[in-house]
């Protein structure tokens, strides 16, 4: 395994979590976290579960070229996690 497929790895693991995910929001651009905040409220739903609901939906559904999509969007970023999470709420799994 590569460190950037551990680093995805790790992300669709640790923010499947609500805690994790909401705690995780802090750090999330106004954008994602008004992405966010409707999808939530759409599926009448804490932001928490919803960002971690759309993290473990991606990771059940992702093909591994979506995978790779992700750690390119990750790579180099200053915070690696942070953007992997963007990246998901920007274009939500189709499951």
């Amino acid at each position: 395994m590569t460190r950037q497929q551990a680093i995805v790895a790790d992300l669709l693991h640790a923010c499947a979590h609500p805690a994790v995910a909401g705690a995780a929001l802090f750090a999330l651009s106004a954008d994602a976290i008004e992405r966010a905040r409707v999808g939530a409220a759409r599926r009448r739903q804490s932001i928490g579960a919803f960002v971690a609901h759309s993290v473990a939906d991606f990771a059940r559904v992702a093909s591994e070229r979506d995978k790779a999509l992700l750690a390119r969007r990750m790579r180099g970023a200053p915070a690696p996690i942070v953007a992997g999470l963007e990246a998901i709420l920007e274009n939500p799994p189709r499951a």
